[in-house]
């Protein structure tokens, strides 16, 4: 039964299944509460086919509530679809507990030539740097001692 309906069906899709997930709590928040958070296992892949929701709530409090719901898919023979943890929060307990900012007049930019790397003409033209290196790389110390050749026969 459940391969044939899922072939006239077609599938349910992620986004569906978070939607009603979130959809079958909200009659349970309170007015004036927003969906905080959702957390989703997907089991299998469902179909288009009657599904149903069971809410459990796992806490709630002042200012937050959380429920897990369970998607069960099928009349018959259900199965487990999605398991999901939905939390709700209070937004005017929130927004009470905030504190507000103080507005402060805003700091004096300093010139832009204050601003440059270095002082203006110090480059006349740009010019593109190789981080790569060289195998041929040689330290100030080490070409003035190239120059006077090696401090002993060993070397």
């Amino acid at each position: 039964w459940y391969h044939y309906a899922r072939q006239k069906a077609g599938r349910a899709f992620g986004g569906q299944l978070a939607a009603h997930c979130v959809q079958a709590c909200t009659p349970l928040t309170r007015s004036g509460w927003m969906c905080n958070s959702l957390h989703m296992v997907f089991m299998r892949p469902g179909a288009m086919v009657e599904t149903r929701y069971e809410v459990s709530i796992l806490r709630r409090g002042r200012s937050i509530t959380i429920f897990e719901v369970i998607a069960l898919e099928g009349k018959e023979e259900t199965r487990q679809l999605v398991k999901a943890i939905v939390s709700f929060h209070n937004v005017a307990a929130e927004e009470a507990g905030v504190a507000p900012l103080l507005a402060l007049p805003m700091p004096a930019a300093p010139p832009v030539d204050d601003c440059l790397p270095s002082p203006p003409g110090w480059w006349p033209e740009l010019r593109p740097v190789d981080r790569r290196g060289s195998m041929y790389w040689v330290r100030w110390e080490q070409q003035e001692a190239l120059a006077t050749g090696p401090a002993s026969s060993w070397e």
